[in-house]
């Protein structure tokens, strides 16, 4: 959800707030009713003790399954995120160091982006870039 949000400027999460969640209710709901119908379909082969045991295990890997699908997504955007801000603050430091600025000062003393203190692009006085409002917004700049 957090990545969700830096990727957009702040006037635009007001929009975004409920469709993400209109999205995460519909695909919840949906996912019960995927995990629903395959019990009812396993449960209906083995009516016996020992084979109702084997097919909640059975439906058990299929929300498995179904979790490491969506976690592979998350995964690759939360390593994107995490390259881009790299990118931000690598061009950062070097238009710091360009500018003869202090690489400390420009990014508020610290080795991340994601921990700097650092609250307005005027305050910096770089010129706006999508690099820079990426990382601006990941650290909560404002414009």
């Amino acid at each position: 959800m957090t990545a969700a949000y830096r990727a957009l400027p702040p006037d635009k999460i007001p929009d975004a707030t409920p469709q993400l969640n209109v999205l995460q209710r519909v695909g919840g709901a949906i996912g019960i009713a995927v995990v629903t119908v395959v019990l009812d379909h396993q449960l209906r082969h083995r009516p016996t003790p020992a084979g109702l045991a084997g097919r909640f295990g059975t439906t058990f890997r299929w929300v498995l399954a179904i979790t490491i699908a969506a976690a592979i997504p998350t995964i690759v955007l939360a390593h994107t995120v995490r390259r881009v801000l790299r990118r931000a603050h690598a061009s950062k430091l070097e238009e710091a160091v360009d500018t003869g600025h202090s690489p400390s000062a420009h990014v508020g003393g610290s080795d991340h982006v994601e921990r700097s203190s650092h609250r307005s692009r005027a305050a910096c006085g770089s010129a706006p870039c999508h690099e820079h409002e990426l990382a601006a917004r990941s650290v909560g700049c404002v414009a």
